[in-house]
Parts: C-alpha cells; structure tokens; sequence
C-alpha cells in the first residue's frame, strides 16, 4: 500500500482479508492513501466483470481526489 500510495495508484485486490485489515490500520493513522477497491463478490477469476465493475466505480469519480481515503468494495 506505501507504494501504490506514493505513485497515487488505487488498488484492486482480490485480497480482502488482508487489506481490509491493512484499510483498518491505515484509517486509525493520521496517513492517507490513494484510494481501495475490494472485491468479495467475485472470483477473482472473472475478469471481465471485475474491470467492468471498477471501470463503473471510476466513472463515478473521474479525479483522483475524489479517491483519497476511500474504501470501495465489489
């Protein structure tokens, strides 16, 4: 997440046990981030509905900005 931060990058992950608890440590912390996709409700084996569904979480927030902080889930 330090790198993802530091380029401005949003994550997607798959790995929601993980970075759900990393998204945790991270709010209770005065550091921000880029901004978290998770995605529980897919296997992370369909693709094309994975992109489908960030690319529809992206058109709702076109700026980078609007992604500082924020946790979103799939």
């Amino acid at each position: 997440m330090h790198f993802a931060n530091e380029e401005r990058r949003i994550i997607v992950t798959c790995d929601g046990a993980h970075f759900d608890l990393l998204a945790r440590e991270w709010a209770a912390t005065p550091r921000d981030h880029a901004g978290l996709v998770i995605v529980w409700s897919l296997r992370n084996s369909r693709f094309r509905e994975i992109v489908t569904g960030v690319q529809f979480l992206a058109d709702g927030r076109p700026r980078q900005r609007d992604w500082k902080n924020l946790v979103l889930t799939l």
